[in-house]
């Protein structure tokens, strides 16, 4: 046990250094141990800004705000979205991020706003095709059915294009699990 946490200390560094503090943040998520997590994300963040790195900061806001979303803070995972969004200026991912957030508060407009901006800023296939789901899903939550259907058939087919057989399969599910509420609001 102690020769694994030396091996930990030397790659990861103390769980007090920015290294360290994101390391044992996602440890505690992977176990579901969202206080502790939220901890080593803050002090994550506390390094980050003591060495001026931005990137570093922007991960910590950007994963206080997933940990937020999970334990159903809606409010305060915004304003820790929008926080990674100011410093990184146009980040796909964090406006996806941003985009579920307001999704889960009811507020599907906004959140079609930021999928849209995902979309654009997409640097992979991947993402875009998880940007079109998130799309598809705004637009249903917005009573758009047939745009919706639209959006999903497209993104299904763009889903099997996918190379990474992975990545594939992920993107294939997102675009059926759309389709299936589709289907399922058709009546």
């Amino acid at each position: 046990v102690e020769a694994v946490r030396t091996e930990i200390r030397q790659e990861y560094g103390d769980y007090k250094s920015e290294g360290g503090s994101a390391f044992f943040g996602a440890v505690f998520t992977q176990r579901c141990e969202f206080a502790p997590a939220l901890r080593s994300q803050q002090q994550r963040l506390l390094h980050a800004q003591g060495s001026g790195n931005q990137q570093g900061q922007a991960a910590a806001y950007s994963c206080m705000g997933n940990l937020l979303c999970t334990v159903g803070d809606f409010k305060r995972a915004i304003e820790m979205h929008k926080a990674g969004l100011q410093l990184l200026g146009d980040n796909g991912p964090q406006f996806g991020n941003l985009g579920q957030a307001y999704f889960a508060l009811g507020l599907h407009q906004k959140a079609l706003e930021c999928h849209q901006k995902y979309l654009e800023l997409a640097r992979d296939a991947p993402s875009a095709c998880r940007a079109r789901a998130n799309i598809a899903s705004a637009h249903l939550a917005l009573g758009n059915t047939a745009l919706a259907l639209e959006i999903s058939t497209r993104n299904l087919d763009e889903a099997a294009k996918v190379p990474n057989i992975r990545e594939r399969e992920w993107a294939m599910l997102r675009a059926h699990r759309v389709l299936g509420l589709c289907y399922c609001t058709q009546g």
